[in-house]
């Protein structure tokens, strides 16, 4: 005999449906500002003759890289020091600076 179904006959069942899908969505949002922040990791880690390389003498090419960067940029480029996605707190004042 199973009691599987016997949460969802509990009227509270659907406040917890709601919690868990609102920490869910908390979790999907932090993962995703985080993915965002590893991405610009790589700046730092840049190989510049590799870059040159690719892009050679092409002004249309270097012109698009820098445009990215730019708006990229205005994601981290603020004065909060942290991000909030429900009860989870992502500190990024450290790295800022």
């Amino acid at each position: 005999m199973s009691y599987a179904n016997v949460v969802h006959r509990n009227p509270a069942a659907k406040l917890l449906e709601e919690a868990y899908k609102r920490l869910d969505e908390g979790l999907y949002q932090a993962e995703k500002y985080y993915k965002n922040w590893l991405s610009y990791q790589s700046l730092w880690k840049i190989d510049l003759k590799k870059v040159t390389s690719d892009l050679g003498d092409d002004i249309g090419e270097w012109k698009q890289l820098l445009e990215e960067i730019k708006a990229g940029r205005s994601t981290f480029d603020n004065s909060d020091s942290n991000s909030v996605f429900g009860s989870i707190v992502i500190d990024y004042r450290l790295v800022q600076n």
